[in-house]
């Protein structure tokens, strides 16, 4: 189980197509930038977490996205 805040994602991690954290404990804002060098993310999965905030918009710069389940209070 992870805990604390969602770190920054490395800029290396272009060919990233998945990001899973369901089931934890990540609290916080999600990173303004987490988005910026994901351009092929296809699943992403924050929800059952205790983040806070809004949805950043550089989330829609992942144009190859077409799963998203976050839940945001």
């Amino acid at each position: 189980m992870l805990s604390g805040s969602i770190p920054s994602v490395p800029r290396d991690l272009l060919s990233l197509e998945v990001i899973d954290f369901t089931f934890n404990n990540l609290g916080g804002h999600i990173p303004k930038d987490m988005f910026d060098h994901l351009p092929n993310l296809k699943e992403l999965h924050l929800s059952v977490n205790l983040l806070s905030g809004r949805i950043p918009a550089s989330l829609f710069k992942c144009k190859e996205l077409h799963t998203n389940d976050i839940f945001i209070v």
